[in-house]
């Protein structure tokens, strides 16, 4: 899971010509990487050693990974 959506997310396309195949892959790419940011936390909270080595909790990861714009904010605050 996190591989396919971490390769949709990144990979190199031809771009798409037409304003409506546009605004499509667009879509297709934001999908791809919410996907991949869901498929990350559930892998990191997952195992709560791992969280433990790393030094957080297992809220702020998977805030992190589910809402980063919010995560940005809380930091610009800062």
């Amino acid at each position: 899971m996190v591989n396919i959506a971490h390769n949709n997310a990144c990979c190199a396309e031809i771009p798409p010509v037409g304003l409506l195949a546009r605004v499509g892959a667009a879509i297709a790419r934001y999908r791809a990487r919410a996907a991949h940011r869901r498929a990350m936390a559930g892998l990191l909270v997952a195992d709560p050693r791992l969280l433990k080595d790393i030094g957080l909790d297992r809220a702020t990861v998977t805030g992190h990974y589910m809402d980063p714009e919010a995560a940005f904010r809380a930091r610009s605050r800062d």
